[in-house]
């Protein structure tokens, strides 16, 4: 499959923050492969302290780039999360926000989270491996996703699309974009 592009918006207007955000994702026989780019006044924005790139809860209280991947027209859906630390985690839900109680369906990253900054532009890259708790169906639902601390310690909140009337990243009508399975590796 080829790199797919999505811009993402946030769910309200920055006062006065020129910042855009893109990301992409590309399905590969071992995963997915995700670019995160944000342009625009990085230094409006807090970052989090360099870490050894464990897993970690609560990254979205924070700067963090994130995946939801749902299973088809099934409820089971994983929700990953990348700090710009190199700590990242991964969830997995029977429906909507209702998480698996047990870790043994916890995934790890393909690599280690591979995360440059300059004064105008972040780039996240990261590689997944494919659900493999997922039933077998010919697509797969996403959204990509993005919180954002400011320096005034308000938070935004970035989709590829916004369902309902405040931000809800578990809402399955913001997984707008589809991946066949075609490109699952055995």
């Amino acid at each position: 499959m080829k790199m797919q592009t999505h811009k993402l918006s946030p769910f309200s207007p920055l006062a006065g923050e020129a910042l855009s955000l893109e990301a992409e994702i590309e399905a590969r026989p071992e995963g997915l492969r995700l670019v995160y780019r944000l342009h625009g006044n990085l230094d409006a924005l807090v970052w989090p302290v360099h870490s050894n790139g464990s897993r970690r809860d609560e990254l979205w209280k924070r700067t963090c780039f994130e995946i939801f991947l749902k299973d088809g027209d099934q409820s089971i859906y994983d929700e990953w999360n990348f700090s710009p630390s190199t700590d990242w985690a991964h969830y997995d839900f029977s429906d909507y926000r209702q998480k698996l109680s047990s870790n043994a369906r916890i995934m790890h990253l393909r690599r280690p989270l591979d995360w440059q900054k300059t004064a105008e532009m972040m780039t996240l890259t990261v590689e997944i491996p494919w659900p493999v708790h997922f039933l077998s169906t010919d697509f797969y639902y996403y959204s990509l996703t993005a919180v954002l601390e400011h320096r005034g310690g308000e938070l935004s909140y970035w989709a590829m699309h916004h369902a309902g009337d405040r931000p809800d990243f578990h809402n399955a009508r913001s997984f707008v974009g589809r991946l066949r399975t075609s490109h699952r590796g055995p």
